[in-house]
């Protein structure tokens, strides 16, 4: 989901306005997300890790912590919101939609404000160590990396066009990137360097 700073953002607003009907929905959702969007790409990062020309074991070592790291973040963002949104859309309890408020705002935290920066040194990393054999694919990810750059500066000086522009940057072409094998594939590298 697009969030926006502050209050008004997109997640915060469709939970608070979420009948008790949307709750399988969101838990849904969220569970989806969280396989989907940060562990299966934890999965890939961890085999990649052996397959991509690193300049170094020390870059090599960091981008795959930050990117393990992102997708613990992004994943525990992902379950509260599984486990702890539904329970309060449907509960008719007078406190229940401040609550859902309060936690539609940590999760946005998570997504938002300490997600970027782990996701920022992975794609980086990886955009450096593809940089010599494999341009397309290091521009590729040095835009995801820009992407995570422009949410944090948007979140952080409440900069919506900033922010939008990086949630574009770095959520459209992030699973279209992580589908496609060819920036992986170390013989293919290998090839490229024998040339």
């Amino acid at each position: 989901m697009v969030s926006i700073p502050g209050a008004g953002s997109e997640l915060v607003e469709r939970l608070r306005d979420a009948e008790p009907g949307d709750a399988t929905l969101v838990r849904w959702g969220a569970v989806t997300d969280m396989l989907g969007y940060y562990l299966f790409p934890v999965a890939l990062i961890v085999v990649v890790r052996e397959r991509i020309p690193w300049s170094s074991t020390s870059s090599r070592d960091l981008a795959t912590v930050a990117g393990v790291l992102y997708g613990t973040i992004g994943a525990i963002g992902a379950g509260i919101l599984a486990a702890a949104a539904p329970p309060l859309i449907e509960s008719a309890a007078p406190g229940s939609r401040a609550v859902l408020q309060t936690l539609a705002e940590t999760v946005e935290g998570l997504w938002q404000w300490l997600e970027p920066v782990p996701f920022t040194v992975w794609a980086g990393g990886v955009a450096l160590a593809l940089r010599v054999h494999q341009v397309f694919f290091s521009a590729l990810f040095g835009l995801l990396a820009v992407g995570g750059v422009l949410v944090w500066v948007g979140r952080i000086f409440a900069l919506e066009p900033v922010l939008i522009a990086g949630l574009i940057a770095w959520l459209i072409p992030f699973p279209f990137i992580l589908a496609t094998a060819d920036w992986w594939d170390r013989s293919r590298t290998e090839h490229l360097h024998t040339r």
